[in-house]
């Protein structure tokens, strides 16, 4: 599986992580930004399944505890 995300980071990592920065920067308005992660993921799973997108923005620099509670809602 590493493969597989290994190959979608090459395609869109950079973005990720700058999306990542932003939402770091950004002004805590739910725990650990799992706001913020919803709307990616939405975006991500319909392309790359939920498991892999997770892991991309795990990878970004997001924050693990937001994303994974993020993840919850689906």
């Amino acid at each position: 599986m590493s493969n597989i995300i290994d190959k979608y980071w090459e395609i869109i990592g950079k973005d990720l992580t700058l999306l990542m920065s932003e939402i770091n920067d950004s002004p805590l308005t739910t725990r650990n930004h799992y706001g913020r992660y919803i709307s990616i993921l939405t975006d991500l799973k319909e392309q790359v399944g939920l498991g892999i997108a997770k892991d991309l923005l795990i990878r970004a620099g997001g924050n693990k505890a937001g994303i994974e509670d993020a993840s919850k809602i689906f």
